[in-house]
């Protein structure tokens, strides 16, 4: 709970300006670069007034104790914002300078002569954005883009053997919430347990799959056994069809999702984003040809009375019962898919 006589809610900008001290150096130019998003990328420009942020580097003799010494607005108002760092400069504790130009350097700061300062921060500037620019090849956090779209995200879709254009196309999901799961998707073979991690993954819910259940099939015409001359499929014991269907019993796979609430379990009702991404997830995953029938349990307890006047789905949304519990002797199974 917040004090009553101070905010409580400051905003990330509010706070790296307050307390700078608390912030690493990389994350602190990530902020102050969304903050100025008409300026081009820091150490990209030609101009240090076109980036982000303009680095000082602190001058003392003093054990730094934290990246950033201090941030503050520049007295101009087409200037970026001033940057203090500590733990990296020409001069002072951990400079190549000699202790003699510090000194001096510290001697005309204190006569408030900045033009020796300012001259060395020229390159200190241009240090720190090169730096930063390294970090931010290994770092994918630090790209000002979709995580998909950064140098590592497209290695890691290539590998897998995707792209945007190709998940886009072929189901209903985007590139960045697969990211995490291309190391299952880059195995040739599809497994049961791999989809099951896909799910539980991607849904944060427990999930059982049965691999198979059958049903009923009607042969086609040119399957049956018809008798005469002019007959077909009359070897008895080899190709003598008796009756009009045949069991299949692997014809499809069922998918459990247990121990939905109900707000999650109203997204994955027919018509849903959460029944739609289910489909794609599965079909992308495994590429079945097979009937996919989709089971969710949900908490009976969360399950809100049927009322009249307000959108109903019988056997989804509402149902008549006489049982234990808000009328269930148990967490209701429902078919969604």
């Amino acid at each position: 709970m917040g004090a009553l006589t101070r905010r409580s809610d400051y905003s990330v900008a509010e706070q790296l300006y307050s307390a700078p001290y608390e912030f690493e150096y990389y994350q602190a130019i990530r902020i102050l670069s969304a903050l100025r998003p008409e300026s081009k990328p820091f150490g990209e420009s030609e101009n240090p007034k076109d980036d982000p942020v303009q680095i000082q580097a602190r001058i003392s003799y003093a054990t730094p104790a934290s990246d950033i010494q201090s941030i503050f607005t520049s007295r101009y108002y087409d200037r970026p914002p001033i940057m203090t760092v500590n733990f990296f400069g020409i001069a002072g504790v951990q400079g190549p300078l000699p202790q003699p130009y510090t000194d001096m350097i510290s001697e005309r700061l204190r006569h408030r002569d900045t033009a020796f300062r300012d001259f060395l921060d020229i390159f200190n500037h241009r240090h720190a954005s090169f730096w930063y620019r390294l970090q931010k090849k290994h770092i994918v956090g630090l790209e000002m883009v979709p995580a998909e779209e950064t140098s590592v995200g497209k290695a890691i879709l290539d590998l897998a053997g995707l792209n945007k254009i190709d998940v886009a196309q072929v189901t209903s999901l985007h590139s960045r919430s697969i990211l995490h799961f291309t190391s299952l998707l880059w195995q040739r073979q599809r497994t049961a347990g791999g989809l099951k991690k896909l799910l539980e993954g991607y849904f944060k819910l427990p999930v059982v799959i049965h691999e198979y259940f059958g049903v009923w099939r009607k042969p086609p015409p040119e399957d049956w056994t018809r008798l005469g001359v002019t007959g077909q499929h009359q070897q008895l014991g080899q190709t003598t069809l008796l009756g009009q269907r045949t069991w299949d019993e692997a014809a499809g796979v069922r998918i459990h999702l247990k121990q939905m609430s109900w707000k999650h379990y109203l997204q994955h009702l027919p018509g849903g984003h959460g029944n739609d991404d289910f489909k794609s997830l599965v079909l992308f995953y495994t590429g079945l040809n097979k009937i996919l029938k989709l089971h969710a349990t949900v908490d009976r307890n969360q399950i809100p009375p049927s009322k009249l006047g307000i959108e109903l789905r019988l056997g989804q949304t509402s149902w008549v019962t006489r049982g234990k519990g808000l009328g269930f002797d148990q967490d209701p199974d429902v078919v969604l898919l």
